[in-house]
């Protein structure tokens, strides 16, 4: 069975390669999408410029919440359920302002495992955008579900990819080997090994017990249920730049992650397997 958030970010790739055919973004028959899906396609949508080619969806309470997802202003309407799609600024200075409302999803994050382990994901998310990706635009959205269970939140930046990244440093890696060395603590700044994006998939997948999936360039891995799964992406899947999606479950407990940071060992490499 595919995972859940591979699945949503292939839905995306289906639009995006409709409209290479056709010169139209049609989501006539989107039913229901997830922010792993409305992310990219909300900025792929801005990035047209022209709303002619775009053929919103026929239920119209799934056209007023793309709608509002993708309308920068509605980011003042967000409620405790929802941030809708929200631009990280180049400027770091000006980055707590523009997550404010991110961070204050599920009771500031005691909802979904505690505060503590909530922003710490978001930081670590956001630091690793700014260290690594030279991105020109980046953004956040996520959304809560209460019903099922959970809270999604979704990551995109246009930069240079994790495997661009390496390149950079002269660390000359393929797509998929880039993304399991990122997420093994390879570090850019060295060739030591760090915290970084394993910590975050440590805290995610193994203390949380939640889903992660990571897009980049031509490759993606896939965490769910602890199982790694490791794909080569054909060319209709490939992504200019990163997209970082989560799955928290929604919880009352609050976990410890400063003990699990001490004792984590995080090492994928030996799970991934290529498909």
């Amino acid at each position: 069975m595919m995972p859940a958030l591979l699945k949503e970010y292939i839905k995306f790739c289906e639009i995006r390669t409709t409209y290479l055919k056709d010169q139209v973004i049609n989501l006539e028959g989107l039913n229901w999408s997830y922010p792993t899906t409305i992310l990219p396609l909300g900025d792929f949508i801005l990035s047209k410029g022209n709303m002619n080619t775009y053929k919103p969806p026929l239920k119209q309470n799934v056209k007023r919440y793309i709608d509002m997802m993708i309308d920068e202003k509605s980011i003042a309407l967000a409620s405790d359920n929802y941030c809708p799609i929200a631009k990280i600024p180049k400027d770091t200075l000006n980055r707590e302002n523009a997550l404010t409302h991110l961070f204050e999803l599920q009771d500031h994050g005691n909802g979904c495992g505690g505060e503590n382990a909530y922003k710490y994901i978001i930081e670590e998310l956001v630091d690793n955008i700014y260290q690594h990706s030279k991105f020109k635009n980046a953004f956040v959205m996520a959304q809560s579900y209460p019903i099922k269970g959970f809270i999604e939140i979704c990551f995109y930046d246009n930069g240079v990819s994790i495997q661009g990244a390496y390149r950079d440093h002269e660390l000359n890696f393929d797509a998929l080997t880039a993304l399991s060395s990122a997420l093994n603590g390879l570090s850019t700044k060295s060739k030591e090994r760090g915290f970084g994006l394993g910590s975050t998939v440590g805290i995610v997948t193994q203390l949380l017990k939640g889903k992660w999936l990571i897009v980049s360039s031509s490759a993606a891995i896939s965490i769910e249920k602890g199982i790694a799964t490791g794909y080569k992406l054909s060319d209709d899947l490939n992504l200019d730049g990163t997209l970082i999606s989560i799955r928290l479950p929604l919880t009352s407990e609050k976990f410890d992650i400063y003990s699990f940071l001490n004792g984590i060992r995080t090492d994928l490499s030996a799970i991934i397997k290529k498909q």
